[in-house]
């Protein structure tokens, strides 16, 4: 798992557990990581644009369900927008419950990499930002 660039599996079926479900997933992760997921709207936009584009879906509008065999089950309404062959973007939405709260301190980090390319990227910009002006002063 470390090792690799895989993380996770979402394995899904068209037919919802309830009436109302038009998918049913589940979401697998190898330890260390939580075993699986109760809901993942990331993957659900994934799903979506997949059954969509290769038409497993008769409607861009249905209801996502996850989560019930593990009894934290979940429901979300996925909107596929754009037509099969050029979709725009995937809307996923539903009820959502906080299970975690906390702060994210952020340290000044030395810059290298792709810190380094953007640090690079804005003081070009600024560098042409006071071209630009002193060009226009005249």
């Amino acid at each position: 798992h470390q090792s690799s660039d895989w993380f996770s599996s979402h394995f899904f079926c068209l037919g919802g557990v309830s009436p109302a479900g038009r998918t049913f997933a589940r979401h697998l992760s190898p330890p260390p990581d939580i075993f699986e997921d109760p809901f993942t709207g990331s993957a659900t936009g994934g799903m979506a644009a997949y059954l969509w584009r290769y038409g497993l879906l008769d409607e861009p509008v249905f209801v996502a369900e996850q989560g019930h065999w593990m009894h934290r089950p979940g429901q979300a309404k996925v909107e596929v927008v754009g037509p099969r062959h050029d979709i725009e973007t995937v809307k996923v939405g539903g009820p959502a419950v906080t299970v975690l709260r906390g702060e994210l301190e952020i340290h000044r980090i030395q810059r290298s990499g792709i810190n380094n390319a953007f640090y690079k990227l804005v003081t070009r910009q600024t560098n042409l930002n006071k071209s630009y002006e002193h060009t226009n002063e005249n």
